[in-house]
């Protein structure tokens, strides 16, 4: 987010193998338990097939990373993994404790090989991630028509996608329809825009997008309004 001629760090990000992570599991299935949370630790004990405990711990891992990178920045120490926790939550952003203190929100996204977490002290986060080995989803199903002539790769369609499920996620309200309430548009300098139908809760969002290797990331931060 541009300030002046400088550029203000709104967050942090980090992403793990989950390629990497599977493996480890299946050679160790409590391998990561050193390094999870009490109730990190119930929630990965539910988790009934190897892709879903996957995913449980990579995207545990990351969120951790990424808010252990913020803390080591703005307080000078980099808490043990162990001492974080962050429990399955209905909220689209989970809370994390530290030592059973609650410290902010973090995002958590994962697609094929990878997982990424993503975390600000700054206001309400969201982070959505597709990787190249993505199906598409470039049809009337998924975008609306105002979208469909925009889309001409299937790259354009995975940063399209990204997007609403970033806004579904900042939105965090029942009902939020992907194709209706998050419609992007794109003009010729690659700048985006979400209008049309978007609820009170995404007003003053920033997105932002960007490519991590094979990943289209996306990117979203609500601020909390300050009183006059």
């Amino acid at each position: 987010m541009p300030s002046g001629n400088r550029m203000q760090v709104v967050g942090h990000f980090a992403r793990v193998s989950l390629e990497a992570i599977a493996r480890k599991i299946e050679a160790a299935p409590h391998r990561f338990h050193g390094v999870l949370g009490p109730r990190e630790r119930e929630a990965s004990g539910r988790c009934v097939t190897l892709k879903r405990h996957t995913e449980f711990i990579g995207g545990r891992l990351a969120a951790k990373l990424a808010f252990s990178v913020a803390a080591k920045k703005y307080t000078g120490s980099c808490p043990s993994l162990s001492s974080l926790d962050i429990p399955p939550a209905e909220a689209s952003a989970p809370r994390i404790y530290y030592q059973g203190i609650p410290v902010g929100n973090a995002s958590i996204s994962h697609s094929g090989r990878w997982a990424v977490g993503f975390f600000s002290f700054l206001g309400r986060v969201a982070v959505d991630v597709e990787d190249s080995i993505w199906s598409g989803r470039a049809n009337q199903h998924y975008f609306s028509q105002v979208e469909l002539p925009q889309i001409c790769t299937e790259y354009d369609a995975r940063v399209r996608w990204t997007l609403k499920e970033c806004c579904f996620k900042l939105a965090n309200i029942p009902g939020f329809d992907l194709i209706q309430n998050a419609v992007t548009f794109c003009d010729g300098a690659r700048n985006w825009v979400v209008t049309a139908g978007c609820p009170d809760a995404l007003r003053g969002a920033t997105l932002g997008i960007f490519q991590w290797g094979t990943l289209v990331v996306s990117v979203g931060l609500v601020e909390p309004v300050r009183e006059a």
